[in-house]
């Protein structure tokens, strides 16, 4: 499957009004490290990151080492080839 659980490298601020989805590395991992500069119009610093950490709105701030749902982006383009 491509969404698994994975342990965070570093804490994340509580997540405001908005599901959220973050560029991490770590794909086939058990732990994954969110990148500090995260905005939807940065393709090419997402581009380096091979997986995705979602955020639901509301989300609490979390510590590093809490488990969190991820996508790991290399288990999809596997499933689709």
């Amino acid at each position: 499957m491509p969404w698994r659980d994975a342990a965070i490298a570093h804490d994340l601020e509580a997540n405001d009004t908005r599901r959220d989805s973050y560029a991490a590395s770590g794909s086939m991992m058990e732990e994954v490290d969110v990148a500090a500069r995260q905005d939807s119009s940065m393709l090419a610093v997402e581009l380096q990151y091979d997986v995705l950490l979602e955020r639901p709105p509301f989300d609490p701030a979390r510590k590093a080492g809490e488990t969190m749902r991820v996508l790991d982006l290399a288990e999809v383009l596997h499933v689709m080839v």
